[in-house]
């Protein structure tokens, strides 16, 4: 009789496990479905945000006046406004970096509980925790999908001004 329990209890055990694992199986495949979808939107973000503040600094280094230039009391106060202008945006870029940054960290954080997950259900090793860190991780993904949205349109949008910028600037500079 005891080797008989010794023998059910464990595929028991074993049996149970599994079925209790298997309630996570289609909530952690649909997360890591979405996780997937939006670490690329969160890549390009980034690459975005990189690569419009090299284009940025870039510009920021031909606001220059040539010395021999007369430029008018008005041309000068508009040339310093726009220069205002374009440090500004640039502050702001740097700015929408330095969150981005924050949320990279958070994210990857978040990415490595979703592979514990993974793993979990792949081990057949999930406690009943399991489903308050699924709902975690939604929220998380949620929030970072709102974000990278923000970042992508501000990048976008300061990348617009400082073109304007010193689109403006080359004008008020142009001899006539």
């Amino acid at each position: 009789m005891k080797k008989l329990i010794a023998i059910i209890l464990p595929l028991f055990v074993f049996v149970f496990a599994c079925k209790n694992v298997e309630q996570f199986r289609k909530p952690i495949e649909s997360l890591s479905a979405d996780w997937e979808k939006a670490s690329t939107s969160f890549t390009d973000a980034g690459t975005l945000v990189g690569s419009v503040q090299s284009s940025i600094a870039g510009l920021k280094d031909s606001l220059t006046i040539d010395p021999k230039l007369k430029l008018d009391a008005t041309k000068l106060k508009l040339i310093d406004s726009l220069k205002t202008s374009f440090a500004g945006n640039m502050d702001g870029l740097t700015s929408l970096a330095g969150k981005f940054a924050s949320l990279a960290a958070n994210w990857q954080d978040g990415t490595a509980k979703l592979a514990a997950l993974k793993d979990g259900l792949t081990t057949g090793k999930l406690d009943a925790s399991a489903l308050t860190q699924i709902e975690g991780l939604k929220s998380m993904l949620t929030e970072t999908s709102t974000a990278t949205t923000m970042i992508t349109e501000s990048a976008n949008t300061s990348k617009t001004q400082a073109m304007a910028i010193y689109d403006a600037f080359k004008a008020a500079i142009a001899k006539k």
